[in-house]
């Protein structure tokens, strides 16, 4: 199964929550900067990663999952590391 690049950013308030959301999101990520995560998951995993943190993401809490297209030129700004990997990038 074809894996694509999914970047997963979050804004939780509750440290408890933060940090469950944090744990299983780490334990996919390619790399990471703060509450960003790039991913390389196929359907399944997305998909079952998804069903493991939804219940954490409450009325006051908010996840972004987008699929990243690498046949878009995309730019690397700010003072964060540099990417492990030439084929990924971080947002800082």
């Amino acid at each position: 199964m074809k894996r694509h690049q999914v970047l997963l950013t979050y804004d939780i308030g509750q440290r408890r929550q933060q940090a469950q959301v944090r744990k299983h999101i780490r334990q996919q990520a390619s790399s990471h900067q703060l509450s960003a995560y790039e991913c390389a998951l196929n359907t399944l995993e997305k998909d079952a990663l998804l069903a493991d943190i939804t219940h954490f993401i409450t009325e006051d809490a908010a996840l972004l999952a987008c699929k990243l297209d690498n046949r878009r030129t995309t730019y690397y700004l700010g003072q964060g590391q540099p990417p492990p990997d030439a084929n990924l990038f971080l947002i800082d």
